[in-house]
């Protein structure tokens, strides 16, 4: 037997990347998966592949993250795992900013051997739009709140429960772009949540694990 046999385990960001890597692995201990996504048509795929139920929400909109738990609810009438997942590294789409982060440092590095000054700069904060930031905000900050928020509805009178906030380790150590600013919050939610709901049974943890920029 698994030692997730029975559990049922939604995991957000859950239709691609390590989100649905968590979900194989936590299917291969016997959880019942729910995988959420954005897009509708990979959390249905993940889903049907793990013998699962996909559920397409944006984690951003308290309202759409709400009918998500509600429909959780009257589905499965438990939640044992939620791992809040769902995130990205930079702006959608924005492999400008993914090749900087790769190029810029090794550029850098060959002025310095050819004597400086260095002339190369990454500019990445100053060139974030209010768009962009606010939607990382909303989606790393907001979404874990207001997943959690919903879920403990469900975990509270069960008296157990586990919550899986994924993090990074440059929430510790800090990194290139402003992207990884929110880490850092998120370590801190989760502790302060941890001491909240351990009176029910109910565990909260954060990952920080080491992730390349891809080229």
């Amino acid at each position: 037997m698994g030692r997730l046999e029975g559990k049922i385990a939604l995991v957000t960001g859950g239709g691609a990347g390590i989100g649905a890597r968590i979900a194989r692995r936590f299917r291969e201990e016997g959880a019942d998966l729910i995988i959420n996504d954005l897009r509708e048509e990979v959390a249905h795929k993940v889903a049907a592949e793990l013998g699962g139920m996909g559920i397409a929400a944006d984690v951003a909109d308290s309202t759409a993250v709400r009918a998500m738990f509600e429909h959780v609810a009257s589905q499965f009438g438990r939640l044992d795992i939620l791992v809040n997942n769902a995130g990205f590294g930079f702006a959608p789409g924005d492999d400008k900013s993914v090749r900087r982060v790769n190029e810029v440092p090794l550029k850098q590095q060959a002025e310095l051997a050819a004597g400086g000054p260095i002339a190369t700069h990454l500019d990445l904060t100053v060139e974030m739009s209010d768009e962009d930031w606010t939607r990382m905000i909303a989606v790393h900050l907001n979404g874990t709140f207001f997943c959690s928020r919903e879920a403990l509805k469900i975990m509270n009178p069960q008296l157990c429960g586990c919550i899986i906030n994924m993090g990074s380790i440059m929430g510790t150590t800090g990194g290139i772009g402003v992207t990884t600013a929110q880490p850092r919050p998120i370590l801190g939610f989760t502790r302060s949540l941890a001491r909240e709901v351990v009176s029910r049974g109910i565990r909260v943890n954060a990952l920080a694990p080491v992730l390349s920029i891809p080229s």
